[in-house]
């Protein structure tokens, strides 16, 4: 067991500390993880008082978790910087043990919460190019054509897979399962920039 307990109350004035920086750079606090929404209901309250405090915030998730968690979450956040890990339901299961269903029902979910209030939470959709994964045409059609389709996204990230992580996975006695997958070129990552552009998704960036 690592890390320790700590309250919202805390967590706001940690964030304080760096309120200078936030006031010249644009920044803020992203919760990031693991998920933060398996912690609802402590993520709720740290960002209502970073919201108090005119304080930027972030939500950095995959997305999986109930609706109602996700629209409450979106009452208080700045922005959603929102996982896309592959569109395919089956193969997005067998590459991360769950269905994309519920991941996908709440990105729609978030765009229509746009809809109703323009000035609401933004939504950065990030996508990790991996290949052998989900850098097949097929696939990228289809994502784009998915993202495509929605009305209030203000920026999709394509990132694409590097392999930087490997060095922990020792110290935690585990193995790399991507050993044999390599970075993708500069050409994978250009035919996969044009397949979004040629959907209309122009507020495209490559990195985070």
């Amino acid at each position: 067991m690592a890390g320790q307990k700590i309250t919202p109350r805390e967590v706001l004035e940690i964030a304080r500390q760096d309120e200078l920086f936030y006031d010249s750079s644009g920044g803020g606090v992203t919760f990031t993880g693991g998920e933060p929404l398996l912690q609802p209901e402590f993520l709720f309250e740290c960002l209502e008082l970073c919201k108090k405090q005119s304080i930027h915030t972030a939500v950095d998730t995959s997305g999986f978790a109930p609706s109602d968690e996700v629209e409450k979450i979106a009452s208080v956040a700045d922005l959603f910087l929102f996982d896309f890990k592959h569109p395919d339901p089956q193969k997005h299961g067998y590459y991360t043990g769950v269905s994309n269903e519920q991941i996908l029902d709440n990105l729609l979910l978030l765009d229509k919460l746009n809809d109703n209030n323009p000035r609401g939470c933004e939504v950065h959709i990030r996508i990790p190019l991996i290949p052998t994964v989900n850098m097949d045409e097929e696939t990228l059609e289809a994502a784009a054509e998915f993202i495509s389709k929605l009305r209030n996204i203000n920026k999709v990230d394509l990132l694409p897979y590097h392999s930087a992580g490997r060095v922990k996975y020792p110290k935690w006695n585990m193995v790399y399962k991507m050993d044999t997958i390599q970075p993708p070129a500069k050409e994978e990552i250009e035919r996969a920039r044009q397949i979004f552009l040629r959907k209309g998704i122009n507020n495209l960036h490559i990195g985070g």
